[in-house]
Formats: structure tokens, C-alpha cells, sequence
């Protein structure tokens, strides 16, 4: 059965540093969503120009897990470049950060 998720989306420039951001950022905010156990990484992509995390909030705690994502952006000092957005079991995305965001979103 599909589930609810985040996706964390970055634009990327395709140099080895995006990688290691991706990774890093991806490393840390796993072990901050076990800690409060809002959700859990499950993996990462990129292509095209973007690269992805992808997150599965705890059922019911899908708030405490962007709040948590949010957190971790700005920690890592990406909440200006990163994209949270929210893909239903119906496939549906939805972006929630930033707010009002009037950009494309678009799956690499």
C-alpha cells in the first residue's frame, strides 16, 4: 500500500559537492527524525538539475516531521534552496515549504 511522503528537493549544478551536501544533509536528518521519531529517510535520487531526499512521517506526525525538516534545513543552512513537498497515496505533490511557493516542482 503506498504511503504519504516528503520530498526534500534541491536544485543541483551536477558538481561532487552537491553529492556530498545531498548525502550529508540526508545522513543527518535521518538520525534527527529516529531521535524524535517523527518519520525516516528512505533514500535519495538526482538528475536533471535536482536531487531528492525522500522521507516517510510517522503516521500522524506528518507536522512534527516538516517542522523537523524545516529545522534540519536551517541547521545545514539550506531553508533558503530546499523545497519540502508532500506526495499523497493518490499521487498528488503538494509543496508546503516555502510557503506560498509559486515555483515548479517537478520529480527528476
Amino acid at each position: 500500500m503506498a504511503r504519504d511522503a516528503l520530498i526534500i528537493q534541491f536544485t543541483t549544478s551536477g558538481e561532487p559537492a552537491d553529492l556530498e551536501l545531498l548525502f550529508g544533509f540526508s545522513e543527518s536528518l535521518s538520525a534527527g527524525l529516529i531521535r524524535n521519531r517523527s518519520g525516516e529517510v528512505d533514500g535519495n535520487d538526482f538528475g536533471e538539475g535536482r536531487m531528492n531526499v525522500f522521507v516517510y512521517p510517522r503516521t500522524g506526525y506528518l507536522s512534527a516531521c516538516v517542522d523537523a525538516v524545516k529545522a534540519y534545513l536551517k541547521y545545514h543552512k539550506l531553508l533558503h534552496r530546499g523545497i519540502i513537498v508532500r506526495r499523497t497515496k493518490s499521487e498528488n505533490h503538494h509543496v508546503l515549504w516555502p510557503e506560498g511557493y509559486d515555483g515548479n516542482y517537478e520529480r527528476c
